[in-house]
């Protein structure tokens, strides 16, 4: 099948394709901007725009969610039907599986963010210092850099 029959049989918007001096750009017309992505920041990891991404999703899910539970406790009262309380009560529990997941995604987030503090501090090199000698030549160095201490105060 061609792009264009398959753009009609799944009701997409058409594609137009124009030509640059530079290069090719390949235009998509959107009929529901809030569903556009926004460009990612050039300085974010591919890991910080994942997390992104899924915290922007669960956001969406929850506002819908409650949405949607408003219209549904509306409709349960008003038709008295059990049914409609049970799926009330399942979108309850979905909307707060999802709220539990973004605040697990965001802990997780956290604990990465301090463990790659963590990391960056370990990175330091520190230079062990080893005394070949008698105990008595090591009394006599520390000796000397405590007189050595003193003189300057």
């Amino acid at each position: 099948m061609t792009r264009h029959k398959l753009d009609a049989a799944f009701d997409l918007p058409p594609i137009i394709e124009q030509e640059d001096d530079e290069e090719s750009l390949t235009v998509v017309e959107e009929e529901n901007k809030s569903l556009v992505k926004a460009e990612p920041q050039a300085e974010l990891s591919k890991l910080e725009q994942d997390l992104d991404n899924v915290r922007s999703t669960q956001y969406s899910l929850i506002e819908k969610g409650q949405e949607s539970l408003e219209e549904l406790i509306e409709f349960a009262k008003s038709s008295e039907s059990p049914r409609a309380w049970e799926v009330v009560a399942t979108l309850i529990k979905t909307t707060s599986e999802v709220a539990n997941s973004l605040a697990t995604v965001s802990l997780e987030n956290e604990k990465r963010k301090e463990v790659a503090t963590k990391k960056e501090a370990a990175s330091n090199v520190t230079n062990n210092t080893v005394f070949f000698g008698s105990t008595a030549d090591l009394q006599k160095f520390l000796n000397k850099g405590t007189a050595e201490e003193d003189e300057k105060l």
